[in-house]
């Protein structure tokens, strides 16, 4: 990800529900470019929705696959 600025950034995880299942990040961040792994040892495989969000003014959300 890429930053212009510094921003708080949040990303969570929702199973195929809409049900939240992982909070990765909610924290202040620097401009610049970050790489962000998300742990999904604690979830079963399947399909999942991720939510990146930074400052409120930036949403983005899309589908990811975990396999196992």
């Amino acid at each position: 990800m890429k930053m212009k600025e510094t921003g708080v950034v949040k990303l969570d995880v929702y199973n195929i529900l809409g049900e939240k299942v992982l909070a990765v990040l909610d924290e202040e961040l620097s401009g610049g470019i970050h790489e962000i792994d998300i742990d999904g040892s604690r979830l079963a495989s399947g399909t999942y929705i991720y939510q990146l969000n930074i400052d409120g003014k930036f949403s983005q959300v899309k589908k990811m696959n975990l396999i196992k």
